[in-house]
Parts: C-alpha cells; sequence; structure tokens
C-alpha cells in the first residue's frame, strides 16, 4: 500500500511533460542570446511559459545601450522584463538578463513563435539585428 502513492505520484507526472528547453536564439558578432525554456508547475498553468534570456559578449568591447525587445502574434500574450543592466561586458557570458512570460491562447494549436530586436552601440557604433525564433517545440 505504500507505493501506491508513489506511483500516483509518477503517474501524475505527464501532465507537466515540458520541463526547461535550452536554445541559442541569436548568435552573430560576438553577442550570443540564449533562452531557457520553462513552464510553471501546475496544469491550470498549461499554456504559460516562462523564458529566462540571457546575453553573452565574446567581443573585447563593451555592448553599450542594450535593449532587446520581443515581438509576438496577437495569439500570444506577452510581458517583457526590463534587462538586468544596459551594458554587456566585454568576454562576458550570461551577465545581463532579461525575463519574458508568454502565454499562448492557442495552445496545442499553433506553436510559439517571436521576433527579436536588439539594439545596441559598439565602438561608437550603432548596431540594430533582428531575428525570428520559430524552432520552438509545440509543447512549450
Amino acid at each position: 500500500p505504500a507505493a501506491m502513492p508513489s506511483m500516483g505520484a509518477a503517474a501524475a507526472a505527464p501532465v507537466v511533460v515540458p520541463s526547461n528547453l535550452n536554445l541559442v536564439a541569436f548568435d552573430k558578432g560576438g553577442l550570443k542570446v540564449q533562452f531557457e525554456l520553462s513552464k510553471p508547475q501546475g496544469a491550470a498553468n498549461v499554456s504559460m511559459t516562462l523564458v529566462n534570456v540571457s546575453f553573452s559578449n565574446a567581443n573585447p568591447s563593451p555592448l553599450n545601450a542594450f535593449v532587446f525587445q520581443v515581438a509576438v502574434p496577437k495569439y500570444i500574450k506577452l510581458q517583457l522584463s526590463a534587462a538586468s543592466a544596459p551594458t554587456l561586458p566585454p568576454n562576458s557570458t550570461g551577465a545581463v538578463t532579461q525575463q519574458i512570460r508568454l502565454q499562448n491562447t492557442l495552445q496545442g494549436q499553433k506553436a510559439i513563435v517571436m521576433r527579436v530586436k536588439i539594439d545596441y552601440e559598439q565602438d561608437g557604433r550603432a548596431v540594430s539585428e533582428q531575428a525570428e525564433i520559430a524552432n520552438i517545440p509545440p509543447t512549450f
């Protein structure tokens, strides 16, 4: 009888099948943007996805006036926090972070897709980059 509760707990686990997913969202010119996607615990939040974004700078000079923006289709609700700092230090890995909270109102019908826009200054010149992220599995 003592084994029954643990089996019940194991059977309930597939409700939150996706755990965490790490992917590189952008990698160009020494700037690397990594996403760590996770699902909040609990079946009521199945449409929610949390994205911890970390920024790395492989350049010998800092990236200043750093701004990371996200656009999503209308079926996704977006909450974007401010970046933890406006400057990416030189030769840094994950020194600056930002959080994205997504609610997919068509969970199970349409996958999460997003466009990102990244603006910064490097060695006195303005840089603006854009990318589309469409490789997120439909379970997220």
